[in-house]
């Protein structure tokens, strides 16, 4: 009795570590999918609203994505593009979160991966489900709230992420919000809910493979 309870707590503690990889995993692809946003260039006329040509727009993008990655620049540079003092902090705390976020996704699914091969040579494959289960529950509250007011999740998240006003940007002082329109952020919710779900369902159906498997043998 006492090895099933710790077998179910395992699993459950797996299936939590599954969660936090899946999620920190989706954002680090969001994050460099740099695609997405070449899309919305033109989807959302950022051209047009911003002032920019597509060159400036898509060279300033990728500085900021390098930039926020934890291989990236320490000091942020735009080409061509002023940045106010309270700008530039704004995005080295946005570095910090997203480097953190980074680390979380390496030493997490190493963890995952680690336990998962060890309980899959025990033929114990529960995990799989709770894994499933686990990593759902979030981006689904997440996707309930983003089709409910998108605008009202943006603002929460950014009050809740900082403990200053600084992420209120002024076109004039930081041009840079020019060409990222509220918009292109829901969008990368929308990926980053969607690549969490379809990790779920890939260690859902793994479960029930390999269940089946399982009896079969």
């Amino acid at each position: 009795m006492k090895n099933k309870a710790s077998s179910l707590y395992s699993d459950i503690l797996t299936g939590i570590i599954f969660m936090i990889a899946a999620i920190s995993l989706s954002v680090m692809i969001t994050l460099n999918f740099k695609p997405l946003f070449y899309h919305d260039i033109k989807a959302l006329n950022i051209c047009e609203s911003s002032g920019l040509s597509e060159e400036q727009i898509r060279k300033n993008y990728d500085i900021l994505i390098d930039y926020n990655n934890f291989w990236g620049a320490e000091k942020l540079e735009f080409d061509g593009l002023a940045m106010s003092n309270e700008g530039r902090i704004h995005f080295e705390e946005v570095k910090n979160i997203f480097t953190k976020l980074e680390y979380m996704a390496v030493i997490f699914s190493l963890m995952f991966i680690i336990t998962a091969l060890l309980k899959i040579k025990g033929r114990n494959y529960r995990f799989l489900l709770f894994s499933g289960i686990s990593s759902v529950v979030i981006p689904a509250f997440v996707g309930a709230v983003l089709s409910i007011n998108w605008e009202w999740t943006f603002v929460t998240f950014h009050k809740l992420a900082f403990d200053n006003d600084y992420w209120i940007f002024y076109p004039d002082k930081d041009p840079v919000i020019t060409m990222l329109p509220d918009a292109f952020f829901m969008h990368c919710a929308i990926m980053i809910v969607s690549i969490t779900v379809i990790l779920s369902l890939v260690s859902t159906i793994m479960y029930f493979i390999l269940r089946r498997k399982k009896h079969v043998c």
